[in-house]
C-alpha cells in the first residue's frame, strides 16, 4: 500500500511540474529539458593507478591523479552529451539540466603506445541510469574516435552485486593476432531474477581511431535454475564459462565448460565454437560448432534469455 501511495505521489509531482512548464503564459521546456546548454568546465580526466575505470564512487582512490583533458576529447564529450540531452524526454519533477548529464572521465593507457590514450566517459541518461562512452585520442594528430561506441551501465551499479565482473573492466588484447591490440570492454547483461553474464566487447582500432565491434562474448554466465547438488548448498549456482583459444591469425576457438566457480574453467566441457574473420577489422563469424552435452546446444555462444 505504501508503495502505491509513493508511486501515486511521484506521478502527481511529475504531472504537476510538467503542467506548470507547459501552461499558457508559463515557461515551456520541450521534452522537460532546461534550455541552458552550458557545459561544465571539463578540464581534467582521472588516471587511476590500476589503469582502469570505475562506474561509481569513489572514482579516485589511492594512487589516482588528475591530468589535463585534451580539447578535442572535451568537444567530442560535449557533442555526445548534447545529443543525449536533446533526444531524451525527461520524466523529472523539474526540467533536466544539460550540465547534470556529465559524469567523470577516465584516461586509460594503451600498452606499448605513447601516442594514444583511451578515454572512458560516464554520461547520465534517464532516472539514475548511465552509459559509458569510449573515445580514443591521438596526442600527435589531436584526432579522436569519430563515432564513439557506448555501452549501457544500467546493470553495472553497486560493485558488491557484480559478482561476475572481474577487473580490469577495460583492457587490451590482440584477439586476431595481427600485432595490434583490440580494446576489450567488459559489460554486464542481466535479465530476470538471476540471469547474469559478464560480456567482453572486442573493438578493433581503425586508422581513423574508429572502434569497430568484431566480437562480443558472454564469458561468464549464470545458469538460472541450474544448481549443483545439496552438498554444495541451496544457492550454489552453476556457471557457463567460455574461454578463448587463439588458433592462428583471424581464427579463434571458444571452449565452453561448466563450473561452480565463475572465474575458473570447469572440468566438464560441453562443446566448442570455431570462429573466423575475413580480416582484422571484420567481425568474427561462426564456422563450426560441436556440442558434447545436448541440452546446451542452443547457447554454446550466446544465452537466448539475455538477448545479447
Amino acid at each position: 500500500m505504501n508503495l502505491l501511495l509513493l508511486a501515486f505521489f511521484w506521478c502527481t509531482l511529475i504531472s504537476t511540474a510538467q503542467g506548470l512548464a507547459t501552461q499558457p503564459g508559463g515557461p515551456k521546456y520541450e521534452g522537460n529539458r532546461d534550455p541552458d546548454i552550458t557545459p561544465p568546465p571539463l578540464r581534467t580526466a582521472i588516471v587511476r593507478a590500476d589503469n582502469d575505470y570505475v562506474y561509481d564512487d569513489p572514482y579516485e582512490e589511492m594512487g589516482s591523479k588528475r591530468v589535463r583533458l585534451p580539447d578535442a576529447v572535451r568537444v567530442k564529450i560535449c557533442a555526445v552529451t548534447l545529443q543525449q540531452f536533446r533526444s531524451t524526454y525527461y520524466e523529472t519533477v523539474l526540467p533536466k539540466k544539460y550540465f547534470d548529464l556529465f559524469g567523470p572521465v577516465f584516461r586509460i593507457r594503451v600498452p606499448g603506445d605513447k601516442q594514444r590514450h583511451l578515454y572512458v566517459y560516464k554520461v547520465y541518461t534517464v532516472m539514475h541510469f548511465f552509459d559509458l562512452v569510449l573515445i580514443l585520442h591521438d596526442c600527435g594528430t589531436d584526432k579522436v574516435t569519430p563515432n564513439p561506441p557506448r555501452f549501457s551501465g544500467r546493470w553495472m551499479e553497486g560493485r558488491k552485486n557484480l559478482v561476475l565482473m572481474k577487473p580490469p573492466l577495460v583492457n587490451f588484447d590482440d584477439l586476431n593476432l595481427d600485432g595490434n591490440p583490440e580494446v576489450v570492454f567488459q559489460e554486464r547483461l542481466h535479465n530476470g531474477t538471476d540471469a547474469n553474464a559478464a560480456v567482453y566487447r572486442f573493438l578493433h582500432i581503425g586508422n581513423d581511431l574508429s572502434l569497430s565491434p568484431i566480437l562480443h562474448l558472454e564469458t561468464r554466465l549464470t545458469l538460472p535454475y541450474h544448481r549443483y547438488a545439496e552438498r554444495d548448498g541451496p544457492f550454489a549456482y552453476l556457471y557457463l564459462i567460455r574461454s578463448i583459444e587463439k588458433v592462428k591469425s583471424n581464427r579463434i576457438v571458444v571452449r565452453v565448460s561448466l563450473s561452480t566457480d565463475p572465474f575458473k574453467k570447469g572440468e566438464e566441457e560441453v562443446g566448442f565454437v570455431a570462429l573466423e574473420s575475413p580480416k582484422a577489422s571484420s567481425p568474427f563469424e561462426v564456422k563450426e560448432k560441436t556440442t558434447y552435452v545436448g541440452k546446451y546446444e542452443g547457447f554454446l555462444l550466446y544465452a537466448p534469455w539475455l538477448g545479447g
